[in-house]
């Protein structure tokens, strides 16, 4: 999230580290922290999070091929275990459907619970009802999931 301010004034980015959780970010803050902190991703001032009543709907490596509904105004967080950040075996957006769906942002961190792992959580925000597809990739392996927005 980013407050008007720092929206205004064209900010460009600074930074390469959270300084939240440590991952990779443009600015003071990841976009995921910025959202859990309700603070600007630039300037680190508070701001309102998601309305109530949004949902963050999460899936995860198990979820391969799922149907799911969303609301438009939910949240798709789709987290993936991948290689360690030195091999160049990460998770990539392979396709998705864009009048449905718009792809906000991915953020790659060490798994808590594997340190020989990374996990990386895409973010997916629908734009309107319908019905469409997020495909994701990693060397020749996919991972895919249907969505279905009222």
């Amino acid at each position: 999230m980013i407050c008007p301010t720092c929206k205004n004034a064209g900010r460009s980015p600074a930074s390469n580290a959270c300084q939240n959780c440590g991952s990779a970010a443009s600015f003071k803050l990841c976009p995921i922290c910025s959202r859990g902190l309700d603070q600007c991703e630039i300037c680190r001032a508070a701001m309102i999070g998601p309305a109530a009543g949004v949902y963050f709907v999460r899936l995860f490596d198990s979820d391969n091929g799922k149907k799911i509904h969303l609301n438009v105004a939910d949240e798709l967080q789709i987290t993936l275990s991948e290689a360690p950040a030195a091999t160049p075996y990460s998770w990539s957006v392979a396709s998705y459907t864009k009048s449905v769906l718009a792809y906000t942002q991915s953020n790659g961190v060490a798994d808590p619970n594997n340190p020989q792992l990374n996990i990386r959580t895409f973010i997916f925000c629908p734009r309107q009802p319908g019905q469409g597809e997020v495909k994701l990739q990693r060397g020749t392996q996919e991972w895919q999931c249907t969505v279905i927005v009222k």
